[in-house]
């Protein structure tokens, strides 16, 4: 057997044909890659859905986290807060007005 020969499955040796110079393709010789082309494609997108799939179940994770934390800082800082009384607002003073007949103190 040298290169341009190859042994069939009936067991006689085959002349390639580029030895000959012609361009014939086999079909199955074609096929074999293009499945298993198609199949690692097909494979990628499920993969690829998958991992989104986790990607977006940790953010969700760690959203929720976070949120759970926020909400913990503001209960310990509304339970450590001052309770604020609110001031009782003054009576508005009327203004003096000098009467009439009554002498200034000056």
């Amino acid at each position: 057997m040298n290169a341009f020969t190859w042994s069939s499955r009936a067991g006689d040796d085959r002349v390639c044909p580029a030895a000959y110079g012609l361009t014939m393709v086999d079909s199955r010789l074609v096929a074999r890659p293009l499945r298993g082309l198609a199949r690692r494609v097909q494979d990628w997108s499920v993969a690829s859905q998958q991992q989104a799939r986790r990607n977006a179940m940790v953010a969700t994770t760690a959203c929720a986290q976070r949120r759970i934390e926020r909400q913990d800082v503001d209960d310990y800082l509304d339970a450590r807060a001052v309770p604020t009384v609110p001031a009782i607002p003054a009576a508005p003073e009327e203004p003096t007005r000098p009467t009439a007949g009554r002498a200034s103190h000056a």
